[in-house]
């Protein structure tokens, strides 16, 4: 659940950048496409005061990400085809310059796509979440039983903040080990933790953000695939309900969901 002030001011920076006149495409050579993980890196060279964008825009969308340093890796959410990857810096106010772009087209694979640390399931091998997630499926004989006892972990370490709920601002960015040590997160978090761990350990995870029947605001889940269907789980919402065991509970109806995003 996030702040509907916060969402106003990103789609307002969305609005603006995507306004900007995009030029015929120039081969700055300035990414990297890794099509088996759906991931593009991004090596541009960044001052201190600089405010950057990238803006990543196929014909089924668009979305836009903080560029903060050199070699940040960015999805590319909305699978085959061709993209063009921009980069905006902001000029003053809410206006933004066009700095370089790329233009790409990529074969993905779809599997493999979400097995990948990106921009917002940022992890590594080194994370301690990464490393508890290991450690719960330790003898775990089937994919279920591993989303199991993550998702058991998960809604029973976390409980959910209403303060930063409160108070987040646009751009906001989980970080998955600052998760697991403050114990607390909005559903922005519950969904990225979620689907890192249960990435790291082999079970292709989407991240979604949208509406849900059962919350009254913006919102965030996973899928999972789980023997060749992709299922829903609500980490938050499971968080937030008393229900002693969740092994028939677990799967949600997808019907009361509407995800508007996919990463």
């Amino acid at each position: 659940m996030i702040k509907k002030t916060a969402i106003k001011a990103m789609i307002l920076i969305m609005v603006l950048i995507s306004a900007v006149q995009i030029p015929a495409f120039a081969d700055s050579k300035f990414l990297a496409v890794d099509e088996t993980h759906a991931v593009v890196t991004i090596s541009y060279e960044i001052d201190s005061d600089s405010d950057l964008r990238v803006a990543v825009v196929h014909d089924d969308g668009k979305q836009f990400y903080p560029l903060t340093s050199t070699g940040q890796s960015f999805s590319l959410p909305f699978g085959d085809g061709s993209y063009v990857i921009g980069i905006y810096e902001r000029v003053e106010g809410n206006s933004f310059a066009l700095k370089a772009q790329e233009a790409i087209k990529v074969d993905l694979d779809e599997q493999s796509r979400f097995l990948a640390s990106a921009y917002n399931v940022n992890w590594n091998q080194n994370d301690t979440a990464i490393q508890m997630a290991q450690t719960l499926i330790e003898g775990a004989t089937s994919d279920q039983e591993k989303v199991e006892r993550i998702h058991a972990f998960v809604t029973e370490s976390i409980q959910y903040d209403y303060d930063k709920a409160a108070s987040i601002g646009a751009g906001y960015v989980p970080e998955i080990d600052h998760t697991v040590q403050l114990g607390t997160g909005i559903c922005y978090d519950y969904a990225s933790l979620t689907a890192a761990m249960l990435r790291s350990v082999g079970i292709p995870t989407k991240l979604h953000k949208g509406y849900s029947d059962e919350i009254t605001s913006y919102h965030a889940w996973n899928t999972v695939l789980v023997n060749g269907e992709w299922k829903l789980i609500d980490t938050t919402l499971d968080a937030a309900n008393s229900v002693e065991d969740f092994t028939g509970h677990m799967f949600k109806d997808d019907s009361s969901y509407n995800s508007e995003k996919v990463f």
